[in-house]
């Protein structure tokens, strides 16, 4: 194995301090992630760690950068040498993490969006049925209105007619005691009537027998008067 040039082990531990440090950030943007995987799930707020935060996309653009950058300059020292091919192989390593992380951040996302549309559905379909609730309870309101109104008529419709049958009532007894008047009254002049007929009836009967007599009378005679000569 060559030996490394100052130059050389310098710039290698270089890239193993921006290696350690790339670890570092690679923990933390993961922690990050679960943090917003955690937030994105149903029974969080989504107002909390939003997946599209401007700053988390940026980090993890420059960590990108970074990891790339330190790549190449790996691969120009050529692969001799086992602690660079360590670190070139940790580079890919945090590399894959990284674009792995992206991965997983953009199919996060993805679910967020559905999770998004499913939830603007369900709210475009819970105002339809607020919106269909307070027209069918505005509705009932002007049914129960009506039939209110309708009651009210019928109330006042009801006591107009006992109204005209107790004034039908009255007139119908002040009828019948006029003509209970008018029959007592009549009753009364066909009694007095029958009494004056009988009365006058034995008076003529008395004068008849009175008239027959004495022409019986006058007949006897006449009788006698013939039979004596």
């Amino acid at each position: 194995m060559a030996l490394l040039s100052d130059d050389e082990r310098n710039e290698l531990d270089l890239l193993r301090i921006e290696n350690e440090a790339l670890r570092t950030n690679i923990a933390r943007l993961s922690n990050r992630l679960d943090k917003q995987e955690l937030a994105a799930s149903p029974t969080s707020s989504p107002s909390k760690n939003h997946p599209n935060d401007p700053d988390a996309m940026q980090e993890l653009q420059s960590m990108m950068i970074s990891i790339q950058m330190a790549k190449e300059e790996a691969l120009k020292h050529g692969s001799n040498d086992s602690s660079r091919e360590k670190l070139i192989s940790d580079i890919h390593y945090l590399h894959s993490l990284l674009v792995k992380a992206r991965e997983e951040r953009k199919l996060m996302s993805g679910k967020i969006e559905s999770l998004k549309t499913t939830v603007k559905l369900q709210k475009e379909s819970y105002d339809k049925l607020q919106a269909r609730r307070t027209h069918d309870k505005v509705i009932f309101v002007e049914m129960l209105k009506r039939e209110r109104q309708n009651f009210e008529e019928k109330l006042v419709e009801n006591d107009r007619k006992v109204l005209w049958f107790e004034q039908e009532m009255r007139k119908v007894g002040t009828w019948a005691r006029d003509r209970q008047k008018d029959y007592n009254g009549a009753a009364g002049n066909l009694a007095k009537s029958i009494v004056d007929a009988k009365e006058e009836t034995v008076v003529q009967a008395n004068e008849y027998n009175l008239d027959l007599a004495a022409e019986l009378e006058s007949l006897r005679y006449e009788a006698n008067e013939l039979l004596s000569k």
